[in-house]
Parts: C-alpha cells; structure tokens; sequence
C-alpha cells in the first residue's frame, strides 16, 4: 500500500511539477489519518458490541439452567455469578479477553479509559464495559445485570 502511494507521488512530481505535486501529497496524507482515525472509531464501537452481545449471552446461558459457561481455559460455574461474586467473575471474563487477543482495560470512568479499548469492571453487583473510541471523553457504557 505504502509502495503504491509513492509511487503514485513521484509519478505527480514529474507531471505536475514540485508545487503541486506538494499540494496533492499534503491532501493524499490528510485524507489517509483521517480515514484511519474514523476506521479505528468504527472498529472500536462494533469491538464493543460484540463483547457486549458475548456477555449479555454469556448470562443468559446460566439463566436459562446452563451448569457452567467455557470461557477458553476457564470454567465458570453459574452458580457462582452472583453480585456478591462480581469482582471475580468481572476477572473471569478478564481472562477470557485476554486470552482472545482483545485490548481491555478495567477502568469505571471514561476519561481514564484507555483509547480503543474494551474496559470490564465491577460496578454496584453489575460488570460495567467501557469502549473509549475517541481522545475526548467519548465513551460507549453498558452494564450488564448479574441476578
């Protein structure tokens, strides 16, 4: 990709000589950051609901009379996803993250959320997930009910 480009530049240079081949370079450069910034932001919120479906699933599995849920190396038993269990189930599925090659954080705020990154926390007997997408407090929240 980055072979095509310059070659597509020097080709510019000998057309359209130095000034606008400068001009038409600043463009092309402009125009890939901010292609590439909107495509992070994009991933970042479908990364997040897809974790968001995969726990809302994940629960669901023990409420419907699932005895346990695989999370890779790790079983979780079902009737340990209690409130009172949340900080080790929040680890549980942590781990789960980790092992799937994800980019987590454990923040509970957003503008201390890592930039395009999923955030699995324990919030209130709840797992809070928190998807920063953008440098300013822009932030996808989500908590997801443990009964």
């Amino acid at each position: 990709m980055i072979k095509k480009i310059l070659k597509l530049l020097i080709k510019l240079f000998k057309y359209l000589g130095i000034f606008w081949g400068y001009i038409i370079s600043i463009i092309i450069v402009i125009s890939v950051i901010f292609s590439s910034d909107r495509y992070e932001v994009l991933v970042t919120k479908s990364n997040h609901a897809e974790a968001v479906q995969f726990l809302n699933d994940q629960v669901m599995k023990c409420t419907l009379g699932s005895d346990s849920i695989i999370l890779y190396s790790n079983k979780l038993d079902c009737s340990f996803l209690k409130p009172a269990n949340i900080s080790h189930v929040v680890k549980a599925f942590q781990n789960y993250f980790i092992e799937d090659g994800w980019v987590y954080g454990s923040s509970t705020r957003c503008d201390e959320a890592k930039l395009h990154s999923l955030n699995l926390s324990a919030l209130r007997g709840q797992i809070l997930v928190i998807s920063k997408y953008k440098h300013t407090a822009s932030c996808l929240e989500e908590l997801i009910l443990i009964e």
